[in-house]
């Protein structure tokens, strides 16, 4: 039940930084700085949530983190219109990989000192 409910509130927040990050990241209507920068948070989020559900369930978390990333990467793979979008998935990619791999190694370390 856990494991179900955790990939459903991967899926919902994949959804809703979709919607809310990556889809405003792309059309934004401001300066190339202030899209920059809302990359930026957009992929903290990722790396933060990717963290923490691997945290919350780590036999399972390839499959939640897929379920959080999959939908930024459709929206950026429907709208692509520059060679930066393959970047910005890339970025996508490397941000919930790396919080994959630091919650592995916060807790490798924190069962070391139990």
């Amino acid at each position: 039940m856990k494991n179900f409910f955790v990939s459903a509130m991967a899926l919902f927040c994949g959804f809703m930084i979709a919607l809310y990050g990556v889809f405003l990241s792309i059309f934004a209507d401001g300066k190339l700085s202030e899209r920059l920068v809302l990359i930026g948070i957009v992929l903290l989020v990722f790396f933060c949530l990717s963290f923490l559900l691997t945290l919350l369930t780590p036999k399972k978390a390839l499959v939640n983190n897929l379920l959080l990333i999959i939908p930024g990467i459709i929206v950026l793979l429907c709208h692509i219109q520059q060679y930066m979008y393959i970047f910005y998935i890339l970025l996508i990619l490397l941000s919930s990989g790396a919080g994959i791999f630091i919650s592995i190694m916060f807790s490798k370390k924190r069962k070391k000192r139990v």
